[in-house]
Formats: structure tokens, sequence, C-alpha cells
């Protein structure tokens, strides 16, 4: 979000006060500035501004992405090599050491989600997953994708 007053040049006509710019900001916290359109003060800033920000947005959402896709990976390649003794939670953990727990889970809800892998929960806070026989095609794909 980006908030860009037009109208710089007018600035004793203007609709909005500086307060009610501010008030407006507070809430998002985004950057904010004051153009003119007339005089192109400003004008090129607020799009290069905008510009900078849709570039890294971008590469936030694909460094995301590809954080998500080799979890995955990581995990059809450990179960598929399991079989069906599976791996339980702290297994998870201990394999996937800078892994945050609501990542996996996360993660293994989609998997599950996608007929990948079962879980079984042992009470509340544990549990072992399973790859289903669709996951070990999946696996397969995702072992051979890492050898490459």
């Amino acid at each position: 979000l980006y908030i860009v007053v037009n109208k710089k040049d007018l600035e004793d006509r203007r609709a909005i006060a500086d307060e009610e710019v501010r008030s407006l900001a507070e809430s998002f916290r985004p950057p904010d500035m004051y153009t003119s359109a007339v005089t192109g003060e400003f004008v090129p800033d607020a799009f290069h501004g905008l510009a900078i920000e849709l570039v890294d947005r971008a590469f936030r959402r694909d460094r995301a992405r590809s954080i998500e896709r080799g979890l995955r990976e990581k995990i059809l390649v450990l179960l598929g090599q399991r079989g069906p003794l599976g791996l339980k939670k702290n297994q998870f953990l201990e394999i996937l050491r800078d892994l945050r727990f609501d990542d996996l889970e996360a993660e293994l809800g989609r998997l599950k989600g996608e007929g990948l892998l079962t879980i079984m929960w042992y009470g509340a806070a544990d549990f072992t997953a399973v790859i289903t026989r669709r996951g070990s095609k999946a696996s397969i794909e995702a072992s051979a994708w890492e050898e490459e």
C-alpha cells in the first residue's frame, strides 16, 4: 500500500488535510508522498517507489514459493524412503532442524489435502505422517527432481 496525494501545487486548496493523511498512514504504515501532476514534482519518485516495491514483492513471493516447494519435496522424499512406517512429529523436527513446527504443520496439511499422505494423531500433540500410493508416485518424481 502506498499513499500518494496529488495536487501538491495546490496545497492551500487541498480537500484532505495533512493530519488526515498521517492518520490513515498510521493505520497501515505505508510510505506516503505528495506529488503534483501539473509541475511533475515527485511524480517520478512515486512511480519509482512503486516499481521497486512491486519487484521486491515478486522476489519475496518467489523466494517463499521456492522454500515451500523445497520443503514439499523434502517431506515427500523422506516419507517415500520410510514407506509404511512414516515419520513421527519429533523425527521430522530432528531431520529438518531449521524448520518451524508451524511451517511443517502447514505443509503437511497441504499434502494431506492433495491426498499425498495421511496423518495419524496420537492425542493432541503427536502424530505420524504416512505416504499414500499417490504420494509415493510424487515422491519418486521429487527424488528425480532433487537429483537433477
